[in-house]
């Protein structure tokens, strides 16, 4: 197989060849403010699962202005807690220039989040390891990332088991709201309240849940957690329940009601982008989440589920694909004109545990005219960037 095929524009590596690095998820902030830096995790191995010993150092990239390489990666931190998904949840703070997050484990095996100024070198904890940060830094939301790792290791830290594996939704676990500035948490949703909430859906049945992802929106006053249930028995798959929370943990609106629900976007403060199951089927929407109306945005051209996102100015959609015939792809679609296009397919390196593979996880820089992207089309994993303006402007008219 060629490494890449339908390729419309220039992939550079960020990454030294032969190491395995990546950022992580979709959604975390891996470009400085100033779009000159950009975030790495390095790793020993990609093939199997991270054990309670093993590291991940987490390193800083310079970019020039393409958005290339402009010197070798220079190491700053080191954690065990991570995974292959969302590394440890490493992304600038807000729109400090010199101000980075991490989640971290102690020698005890607890998790801790970082909030750490890498020009003087100094860090200061968190009480929890967060789950997702707000876009200005002050606020974040934590989880039980022991149950999480029993639930899907992808998206979970190994360090110790979960203290309330046997029960199905104890009222000491759930969501935990985290004022940064402050360091300081407080429970502000229970798993068991969650269950309340779902278990109509489930009659006669007292189901083991988890609390997979959430995220607050733009403005932080509201947030999404996507709810599943642990398969077991003859349910082979979890089901997953969509709701939006305030503040204050309040259940304001059920977005997916146990059913199919992937990967979404807060495109605005009230707005989500999300591959669900909706009122024309498994389709990309809008989601108004106050007055719940969805809109498809391109059966035609979405006809998959995709991590996806909207371009800081609100004009792009940046998409990619699970693998098709051994290649994952990466496509750009403009929102005005309801047209895209293919960047291009790249060889996907096969995995034998699910949890470790390498999804693309496209991310865009802040001026919303190139990306990064995790992969393993050259055998093996590194972090990619794509500059876009000349596809903007030959493609869509747009300079």
């Amino acid at each position: 197989m060629e490494p890449m095929v339908d390729a419309r524009v220039t992939f550079r590596r960020l990454t030294p060849a032969g190491e395995h690095w990546f950022f992580g998820y979709y959604d975390n902030q891996a470009f400085a403010p100033d779009d000159r830096r950009h975030l790495a995790h390095r790793v020993g191995f990609c093939d199997r699962l991270p054990g309670p010993s093993d590291e991940a150092e987490l390193a800083v990239i310079d970019l020039d202005d393409t958005g290339a390489a402009a010197g070798a990666p220079r190491v700053f931190a080191r954690t065990r807690a991570w995974n292959f998904q969302q590394g440890a949840m490493l992304q600038w703070v807000g729109e400090r220039p010199q101000t980075v997050f991490y989640n971290t484990a102690t020698a005890a095996g607890e998790y801790r989040g970082v909030v750490r100024d890498l020009r003087r070198r100094q860090g200061r904890e968190l009480p929890m390891a967060l789950a997702d940060l707000s876009v200005d830094g002050r606020r974040g939301l934590a989880v039980n990332f022991d149950r999480v790792f029993a639930f899907r290791p992808g998206y979970g830290y190994c360090q110790k088991p979960d203290p309330w594996a046997s029960q199905r939704h104890p009222a000491e676990d759930g969501v935990w709201w985290v004022d940064v500035e402050r360091a300081r948490a407080r429970q502000v949703l229970s798993l068991e309240r969650l269950w309340e909430a779902m278990a109509h859906a489930f009659p006669g049945q007292d189901r083991k849940i988890c609390v997979n992802h959430l995220t607050l929106n733009p403005a932080g006053d509201r947030w999404v957690l996507l709810a599943r249930t642990f398969p077991e028995g003859e349910a082979r798959h979890w089901a997953t329940t969509v709701f939006v929370a305030d503040r204050e943990g309040r259940l304001l609106t059920t977005v997916v009601d146990a059913a199919m629900a992937s990967h979404y976007w807060w495109s605005d403060d009230r707005t989500l982008v999300f591959f669900m199951v909706g009122k024309d089927g498994n389709q990309l929407y809008q989601v108004d989440v106050v007055t719940g109306a969805q809109t498809v945005i391109d059966a035609a051209f979405f006809p998959f589920d995709g991590h996806c996102s909207t371009s800081p100015d609100g004009q792009w959609m940046l998409y990619d694909s699970y693998p098709r015939q051994g290649y994952r792809y990466l496509y750009l679609y403009h929102l005005g004109q309801r047209r895209g296009v293919t960047l291009g397919g790249l060889r996907d390196m096969p995995v034998t545990v699910i949890d470790v593979r390498c999804d693309l996880h496209p991310r865009w820089n802040r001026a919303g005219i190139g990306i990064s992207f995790d992969g393993t089309f050259e055998g093996f994993r590194g972090i990619y960037s794509v500059d876009l303006r000349p596809l903007m402007r030959d493609a869509f008219g747009v300079s």
